[in-house]
């Protein structure tokens, strides 16, 4: 679990926010993970909802950053 965790922290650094906005909350990462295996990281499955999350609360507004978060990590 705690890799995952990692993996979304890096990937929010990654896709160019600053060091202050990098930072999620426990719950924030925990709903990601749900939304992340409940979908199998694919965004059509997301409700508008979830789209809605994923893009304003965690890609910070960018739809491009949201689906690099969605998407399942590669091995």
């Amino acid at each position: 679990m705690v890799g995952k965790y990692a993996l979304i922290l890096l990937v929010l650094l990654f896709v160019g926010c600053s060091q202050q906005q990098a930072t999620i909350s426990e719950q924030e990462s925990q709903r990601l993970i749900e939304i992340q295996e409940r979908s199998q990281g694919k965004w059509e499955r997301l409700s508008g909802e979830e789209k809605k999350y994923m893009v304003e609360r965690l890609g910070h507004g960018n739809e491009v950053s949201a689906r690099m978060l969605l998407s399942p990590k590669k091995d």
